[in-house]
C-alpha cells in the first residue's frame, strides 16, 4: 500500500488546537475526529502553539487562560476547567511514560542488554 502524504492548512492546524483546548476531548480522541494520520503530527502542532512560535497561538487568546496567568480570583467554572485541562495534561504524561517504559522493555529484549535508567 502507498502512503500519501497529508498536507495540512495553518488555519486547520489552529482549529484542531483550538478545539483540544477548549473541548473535553482527549488526545486521542482529538486525533481521531480529525483524521489526523499520525498523534505525533498532533503533538508537534500543539507544541508549537504552546510554545509561541506562531504569532497566531491560541495561547494569545484571551479567552482562555493559562494557569498563573491571572491574578484575580478565579471562579468555580474557570477552576473547574483549568481541573479538566490539568486532567488531561496528566493523562499525555501518564501516557507518555506507559511508552517510554515500553520503548525501554523492547530495546532491552531485542539487544539483551539492561539500558541504564537516570
Amino acid at each position: 500500500m502507498k502512503y500519501i502524504r497529508r498536507h495540512y492548512t495553518e488555519e486547520f492546524k489552529r482549529k484542531v488546537v483550538e478545539d483540544y483546548l477548549t473541548s473535553d476531548l482527549t488526545y486521542v480522541e482529538i486525533v481521531k475526529k480529525y483524521d489526523i494520520a499520525q498523534p505525533c503530527i498532533f503533538y508537534r502542532w500543539k507544541k508549537k502553539f504552546e510554545s509561541g512560535k506562531r504569532s497566531d497561538s491560541v495561547l494569545n487568546n484571551p479567552n482562555l487562560e493559562v494557569m498563573g496567568s491571572s491574578k484575580k480570583e478565579k471562579s468555580k467554572e474557570d477552576l473547574q476547567k483549568e481541573n479538566e485541562r490539568l486532567k488531561k495534561a496528566l493523562s499525555e504524561a501518564d501516557f507518555k511514560v506507559i511508552a517510554y517504559k515500553k520503548l525501554l522493555e523492547n530495546t532491552q529484549k531485542e539487544f539483551g542488554k539492561k539500558v541504564p535508567k537516570k
